[in-house]
């Protein structure tokens, strides 16, 4: 018995799941080559089923990530 204690210990530990990755939304494009989108993660309660919120807006120009602004719970809209 004690040997398989032993071996549960030192098992690795969980990988998380692909769910709890967020999901881009669909790039917008502003002017002077500024782009933004938004991380959608899923809500912390399990109430919402698989419900999605934006709780991170992303901003870039040029191809290059200056910005992430986080959302006080939620970003609900957003413009250039």
């Amino acid at each position: 018995m004690l040997g398989s204690i032993a071996i549960l210990a030192i098992s690795p530990p969980l990988i998380s799941q692909p769910k709890d990755k967020p999901i881009e939304s669909e790039h917008r494009t502003g002017p002077h080559g500024l782009e933004g989108w938004t991380l959608k993660y899923p809500w912390p309660d399990s109430n919402y089923g698989h419900e999605r919120f934006a709780f991170s807006l992303l901003l870039a120009r040029s191809g290059h990530r200056f910005r992430r602004i986080e959302g006080e719970p939620i970003i609900w809209k957003w413009i250039f």
